[in-house]
């Protein structure tokens, strides 16, 4: 980055060649926020909780996982309506949540015609509520009572370990949440997540 500003700064009239050098410089600064994303997810820091914005960790999921939606024809909406949206807990366990269930509804919608809505907003209580759905592959109404288990899997060999949810379900129950699963194999699938808001 420091080279491409060097030279972006004492090359003069050639427009195209700038042009160039000032797209690289972009993409590099976009990359370096992805990095800064992952260094954050994978950062163990479990028994460390302070005040989290809800919506931080899910720009950063949503960064980390851009290239594997930008070239299927998924469509991310963002509704994020909820006014008190503070959570004490851990930024990168909830990214290593929100990771993982966008991951399987990119998975689950597949190439075509795909739509996966992330929606917040808070309940008459006051509590956080943060609502994934997919419009892909929903999964049969037997099945949902096993998913947050460890090792129970219904993608192919290969494929998954199983661990993905169970590991959901552990950091929402270590951040004093819950979640709740409808899922058909019409209409797709919606997670939902309630959290204690922090006042």
């Amino acid at each position: 980055m420091s080279t491409l500003e060097y030279y972006i700064e004492h090359l003069e009239g050639q427009s195209e060649l700038l042009d160039d050098l000032t797209f690289s410089l972009n993409e590099l600064k976009r990359t370096k926020e992805i990095i800064k994303s992952l260094l954050e997810a994978s950062r163990q820091k479990e028994e460390v909780k302070e005040l989290v914005e809800i919506h931080a960790p899910i720009e950063d999921t949503l960064r980390i996982l851009h290239n594997q939606y930008k070239l299927k024809n998924i469509s991310i909406n963002k509704k994020f309506k909820a006014i008190n949206s503070i959570i004490k807990g851990n930024s990168a366990r909830l990214c290593q949540v929100f990771i993982n269930i966008i991951k399987n509804a990119i998975d689950a919608v597949g190439d075509e015609n795909g739509v996966i809505t992330i929606e917040t907003l808070n309940k008459d209580d006051g509590q956080l509520v943060c609502v994934i759905t997919d419009n892909g592959a929903g999964m049969e109404k037997h099945i949902l009572k096993d998913i947050f288990k460890p090792f129970f899997t219904t993608k192919q060999q290969g494929k998954g370990i199983g661990m993905g949810l169970f590991i959901v379900h552990e950091i929402i129950k270590d951040h004093e949440g819950s979640i709740e699963v409808e899922s058909n194999q019409t209409t797709g699938t919606a997670f939902t997540f309630i959290f204690p808001c922090h006042r």
